[in-house]
């Protein structure tokens, strides 16, 4: 064999060697563009999720904050949202053993001497419930202290309580659900946007025989939900005789 050919067999080894090396560092590098760009398009997936969950959030605080409002708003100026005979800040309420609330829509945690307790807790109990899909139910609108977990299913009870239900309309305005049969999970299925409020009652610590009332909401928008709560004022023996402006504050 001459050199001549000797030289031209390793020339093609050695330039199939090269090819090779090209070869596999073309793979290495397309691999390597391949992860980037996975990891870029996950991240944005992520950054697009977390700013939905961020929107719906921050949009279910305003609901309920709107809610809640608005059935402060209703009961304070002379509504009657449950359709009897008398507007509910007038209706009468025996502080000291209350056997059924007046109003439909209010309820009192209790140790079981009627409204017993001295501060707010109804709210947290929904919350910790709807935080763990877990509660328990009443028949009537109290609920023992030792229920720590309630379902916002859990205040439409057997004995006709139940808070109220607030929708958006067609013009994409905050109303009051008619329909009295709806319970939470019918009225919330499906829908972007729903929300509740109600009364609590707690006993005055400082004036004997009087209560406080709360008013509080939770709204959904999406798989967000948020939860508020206000002091509308403290009463006697009616839900509502009329107080100063000083009296209401907020929470």
């Amino acid at each position: 064999m001459s050199k001549h050919t000797l030289f031209k067999q390793g020339g093609l080894k050695n330039k199939t060697r090269q090819d090779a090396y090209i070869l596999l560092l073309s793979i290495i590098l397309l691999l390597a563009l391949l992860m980037a760009s996975l990891n870029f398009f996950e991240q944005s997936a992520d950054s697009l999720q977390i700013s939905g969950y961020n929107r719906d959030s921050s949009e279910s605080l305003l609901f309920a904050e709107s809610a809640m409002n608005m059935l402060y708003g209703q009961f304070v100026f002379n509504a009657n949202l449950d359709g009897d005979t008398e507007i509910d800040n007038n209706e009468k309420l025996n502080v000291d053993n209350p056997e059924s609330l007046p109003l439909p829509y209010s309820y009192f945690i209790t140790a079981g001497n009627g409204i017993d307790q001295a501060l707010p807790s109804l709210l947290q109990r929904i919350a910790n419930g709807e935080a763990r899909n877990s509660g328990s139910a009443s028949n009537n609108n109290s609920f023992n202290t030792n229920q720590n977990e309630l379902l916002i299913d859990n205040l439409f009870t057997a004995s006709g309580a139940k808070p109220i239900l607030f929708k958006f309309d067609a013009q994409n305005k905050l109303d009051i659900e008619a329909n009295s049969n709806e319970n939470w999970s019918n009225f919330s299925s499906g829908k972007l946007k729903s929300a509740a409020a109600w009364l609590e009652l707690v006993r005055n610590p400082e004036l004997p025989g009087t209560i406080q009332v709360y008013v509080q909401s939770v709204a959904k928008v999406g798989s967000s939900k948020s939860y508020v709560q206000r002091l509308i004022g403290t009463y006697p023996n009616t839900l509502g005789i009329k107080l100063g402006g000083l009296n209401e504050s907020s929470l």
